[in-house]
């Protein structure tokens, strides 16, 4: 399977280690050998469906670490949150604390009933930024550098959290906009900042009309796409859905070099929706050394 990849800047990594590897001076930090795991955090307002499992490199004893907040995937309609359990090693093995979260999910049968479930999972998604700045000393985190993710329906929350603005919203969208509470919602930890440090999206993308891709716009956050070209469930591209078209993360990636935000991708040709998630060794390494590239 040919995989294609963006260009980006290759940083040297840590020498391994059992514990924090000495002389390690990037935001990321190879060498993690093994990986503590919290199950049951509790990121947000609800006891049942703000809860994420954390887990974090062991051993290591830095006091300002990067995190990354990935959603579950699901068709908003459930989260099995063991299926990006992989990815989140992976992650942690390189020096990242990862959250994997549910969040408030539903069915629709109406195009304002899924607004409503997408706005409602981007307004936990924000929540689950805001709980770890807020508790960066607890978990050790740099609150400068949380980055915002997700898989499938995850990716798509994601993606809209971290660009949606409200002169984006259709206008017939704005009645279940205000009923929502808004863009940023009230879910929890108000005060922090909601605003991701980078975005990663895995198998994902956004919804739009009119022209694809509007949404990210110049002077965003930096956007790092994964997405396997042979996706049967969510285009890598953009693709017409009626009256609107679904852009994932090769095309985001495009938008976002046109107008000059940071972006790199992995994107393998043959690969399908899991592909992502089921192959984080092939992206990972990618992932972390463009991350330690960005300025905070």
């Amino acid at each position: 399977m040919r995989r294609l990849f963006l260009p980006l800047a290759m940083l040297a990594g840590c020498a391994d280690a059992d514990e924090t590897p000495v002389g390690c001076q990037a935001l990321f930090c190879d060498g993690f050998e093994a990986v503590t795991r919290t199950d049951g955090v509790q990121y947000g307002i609800s006891a049942s469906d703000h809860r994420m499992n954390v887990f974090e490199p062991a051993g290591d004893s830095r006091d300002a670490r990067p995190a990354v907040v990935l959603m579950g995937g699901g068709g908003f309609e459930g989260s099995d949150l063991e299926l990006l359990t992989p990815v989140a090693e992976a992650l942690a093995r390189e020096g990242a604390v990862v959250g994997v979260a549910r969040y408030r999910g539903g069915t629709a049968s109406t195009e304002e009933e899924a607004f409503a479930r997408t706005l409602r999972a981007a307004q936990d998604a924000r929540a689950a930024v805001r709980f770890f700045r807020a508790e960066a000393t607890t978990w050790r985190i740099e609150p400068e550098a949380v980055v915002l993710g997700g898989n499938g329906s995850g990716a798509i929350t994601a993606v809209f959290a971290a660009y949606v603005t409200e002169d984006e919203i259709p206008a017939r969208m704005l009645a279940a906009l205000d009923a929502e509470g808004g863009l940023e919602g009230d879910q929890g930890h108000a005060g922090p900042s909601s605003e991701a440090t980078a975005v990663l999206s895995l198998a994902g993308g956004i919804y739009e009309e009119a022209l694809p891709t509007e949404t990210l716009d110049a002077g965003e956050a930096p956007f790092f796409g994964v997405h396997g070209l042979a996706d049967a469930e969510f285009p890598s591209g953009c693709e017409a859905f009626g009256a609107v078209f679904a852009c994932g993360g090769q095309a985001l990636s495009e938008r976002a070099s046109e107008v000059g935000v940071a972006t790199a991708g992995v994107f393998a040709e043959g690969g399908g929706h899991d592909h992502p998630r089921e192959t984080p060794e092939d992206w990972v390494p990618v992932f972390v050394e463009w991350m330690d590239d960005q300025p905070l």
